[in-house]
């Protein structure tokens, strides 16, 4: 038992009552309005059987993410997040922290199961604005935030915040969220 080599989590004969526990849960809780996120359990170990629940809740039900805060940065869980993160590993995380591009932009859109078009990328600033654009992506340049930020940031890093036209990879300037539910976007 417990996260090592002996978790119930990696022995296969244990699988169908990890999956029959995930299955009931499902079942009884799909239709409330307040499950937006499905938990796979918590403090059980990681392993194949947990990767089977997970692949079985997705098919399931595509429409929410899966959590499992064992499976940590592997693939059969939608969420990081870790349980005791230590100081010095959230700031470590913050700085290796993969910043979206092209690759990361698309396959965050299949995992979501949503075609780029359908996607709208609202940030206040413009560094990924040109990779959501390649890939098809709406993108909006929520720019009164820009403006905010820029009187506790650094000259150098004041460049382009205040364009007086929006960048032609940018579909729309905003200044906040309720416009952006006016605008019909590309």
């Amino acid at each position: 038992m417990g996260y090592g080599p002996r978790s119930l989590a990696k022995d296969p004969e244990w699988g169908p009552a990890h999956l029959d526990r995930i299955v009931r849960m499902v079942e009884r809780d799909k239709n409330h309005p307040s499950v937006i996120i499905w938990s796979l359990g918590n403090e059980a170990g990681d392993g194949v059987n947990f990767e089977e629940a997970y692949r079985w809740l997705k098919k399931r039900d595509p429409s929410r993410p899966v959590q499992y805060e064992r499976a940590e940065l592997r693939p059969h869980t939608d969420i990081y997040c870790p349980m005791y993160m230590s100081i010095e590993d959230m700031v470590m995380f913050g700085h290796l922290r993969p910043k979206p591009d092209t690759r990361m932009l698309r396959r965050i859109a299949v995992r979501l199961r949503v075609a780029p078009s359908r996607c709208v990328l609202v940030e206040d600033t413009l560094v990924h604005q040109k990779a959501a654009r390649r890939i098809g992506m709406a993108t909006v340049w929520m720019q009164r935030w820009a403006r905010q930020a820029a009187k506790h940031i650094t000259p150098a890093a004041k460049v382009g915040v205040y364009l007086h036209r929006k960048p032609v990879y940018v579909c729309a300037r905003i200044t906040s969220l309720q416009q952006l539910r006016q605008r019909r976007l590309p």
